[in-house]
């Protein structure tokens, strides 16, 4: 999903980015897990009610008939109970959510952890999660140019699972494993949000 957001800045930088640039798109609300595991229960029901339907067919093709007419309308309702799901659901402008004070710091192992905080700014949606992409890059300056050379050696999109209601705001901790890393040249990050949901 194309973001709308993005944060960029240094390790150890107490809170001094790069860029900051924010965008007009409307984000599609992701689907949660429970709508996820809902479907799946529907098909393998559905599947099962089917294999059975085979058998029966051999013994007793009348009730087996009346039983194929009565799955398929099964079936027909629930794909369009599943299907538009998150078309109810509210939505939150990404213009209006807002990451600051963001800090990106090694942790123990080969982690690190992201903190900072998010607001909602929307006057009227409660904010109740949003993914972000965190980026990090291997960046070198060569000689011949004089420019930096920037090479991502890590993307991950992570969760943020808090609420936030309206005109407020809520500190967050993110904790990452983006492996063990070789740096040639000098570490930079970047933190875009790319999702954002609402109740």
């Amino acid at each position: 999903m194309a973001s709308s957001l993005s944060i960029a800045g240094f390790p150890h930088s107490g809170g001094r980015f790069d860029q900051i640039r924010g965008g007009s798109r409307r984000q599609d609300l992701i689907k949660s897990p429970e709508d996820a595991n809902k479907r799946v229960m529907h098909w393998i029901l559905l599947t099962i009610i089917g294999v059975t339907l085979i058998f029966v067919s051999y013994r007793l093709p009348n009730v087996a008939l009346g039983t194929l007419i009565a799955l398929l309308l099964a079936g027909v309702i629930a794909y369009f109970a599943t299907e538009d799901v998150s078309d109810t659901r509210s939505s939150v402008e990404t213009t209006v959510i807002t990451l600051s004070n963001l800090n990106l710091e090694p942790s123990y192992a080969d982690s690190y952890q992201l903190t900072g905080r998010i607001e909602n700014q929307d006057p009227s949606s409660m904010l109740s999660s949003a993914r972000v992409t965190i980026t990090l890059q291997d960046c070198l300056k060569k000689p011949e140019d004089n420019q930096d050379h920037c090479t991502i050696i890590s993307e991950q999109n992570e969760g943020l699972h808090l609420m936030v209601p309206p005109a407020q705001a809520r500190d967050f901790s993110i904790s990452f494993f983006p492996g063990e890393l070789h740096l040639q040249g000098e570490l930079r990050w970047k933190v875009t949000l790319i999702e954002v949901k609402s109740d």
